[in-house]
């Protein structure tokens, strides 16, 4: 029975490293990773950073954001500005001018009769034919629904000014500017309503306040 004769080796070249398939030392020799294994380099999801990390910046808004100590965003990312102790001042006295200015209003409607100016109206009423009574009860509706509007217009610009709105500081400053009129002729509760007014409005110019207003967001 024949055997087939072994083929020749292959005859090694000068100088070839009879090593270069033996793996080299230090080498990666892991295997396939096995299932549910996690890549060590996989960054888990939640996982706390890094002992000494520096957090970075975050949307602003975003839950768990960092901040700085002592501050606080509002939405937008804008800082808060605390309102002056001036400011809050102000809106009162432009409160308590507002309903004190309505008061006065009612008690015009209420003694108008007892004007000389009344009578004379009174006057020509009879002599044209009218009533003294309608008259009356014109004119105290009149007076009324003015101080009640007056009123709104107070509370629209003390409202807006506790907010920081440059818009209501304007209009505020208008309607002091024309209340001034007012004190030629007036009586006790209107001219202490006007100074109210005025004081609030001079309030809202000092150093200390006038920040308050060119830091505040517009509306």
């Amino acid at each position: 029975m024949s055997s087939t004769p072994n083929e020749p080796a292959t005859p090694q070249q000068p100088g070839q490293d009879q090593t270069s398939s033996a793996p080299q030392p230090g080498a990666s020799q892991a295997g396939p990773p096995q299932y549910g294994a996690t890549p060590p380099s996989a960054p888990q999801f939640g996982a706390p950073p890094a002992y000494g990390a520096q957090p970075g910046p975050a949307a602003p808004g975003y839950p768990g954001a960092p901040q700085w100590p002592g501050e606080s965003l509002q939405p937008g990312g804008q800082t808060p500005v605390e309102r002056p102790k001036k400011v809050e001042i102000s809106f009162w006295l432009i409160i308590v001018a507002g309903v004190l200015n309505l008061v006065s209003a009612i008690l015009t409607a209420m003694l108008i009769g007892d004007t000389a100016q009344y009578r004379d109206l009174v006057r020509q009423m009879e002599q044209s034919g009218g009533s003294a009574d309608s008259l009356r009860s014109t004119l105290t509706v009149t007076a009324i629904v003015v101080g009640v509007v007056q009123l709104g217009l107070y509370l629209l610009v003390a409202f807006f000014v506790r907010k920081g709105a440059n818009w209501a500081r304007i209009l505020g400053t208008v309607f002091a500017a024309l209340s001034l009129l007012s004190l030629v002729g007036g009586n006790a509760m209107s001219i202490i309503v006007v100074l109210l007014g005025v004081a609030a409005i001079v309030l809202l110019y000092l150093k200390d306040t006038s920040p308050y207003f060119a830091k505040r967001p517009k509306f």
